[in-house]
């Protein structure tokens, strides 16, 4: 599949997601910005990366990239730029999210697990169900949610 086409069904299910949540989506027109996607909540604008990715290990993890490249182009995401990264993975149709003050900050990339590590590790695993909730990671990036509203 190409890469155009996974993130296409990325952005679409990402905002599916986000609009059952209840909040208002905006889409880019194009693909010249660093936000794929403007989620309204709380009229608070909340600037949102979509990745679409394929699980690797059989289903074991996905890891998540703050870079973007293509022909003639390179960058790295900041935490300026971008609010939450938001996943889709295509495999197993799990999607969870990244404040990007977590991804930013790290060698700009991390790995999430989407299930048990077969050796049983579990001390510095980012487990999914840690990041499935769109507003637990608000709160990871923002402080309390309900300081958006104020």
């Amino acid at each position: 599949m190409h890469s155009k086409v996974k993130g296409t069904i990325g952005h679409l299910t990402i905002a599916t997601e986000l609009v059952k949540l209840g909040c208002e989506v905006f889409t880019e027109l194009g693909d010249n910005s660093k936000v794929d996607l403007i989620a309204l909540y709380k009229n608070k604008p909340i600037k949102i990366q979509v990745k679409a990715y394929t699980s690797e290990d059989n289903g074991g993890n996905v890891i998540v990239y703050a870079t973007k490249s293509g022909p003639n182009y390179s960058f790295k995401y900041s935490e300026d730029e971008v609010d939450i990264f938001a996943v889709y993975v295509l495999d197993t149709s799990d999607i969870f999210y990244v404040a990007s003050k977590e991804l930013c900050l790290t060698n700009r990339m991390i790995s999430i697990r989407l299930k048990e590590a077969k050796n049983g590790q579990k001390n510095k695993v980012r487990m999914i169900d840690n990041y499935r909730d769109f507003f637990s990671v608000l709160d990871k990036q923002f402080g309390a949610v309900t300081q958006l509203a104020e």
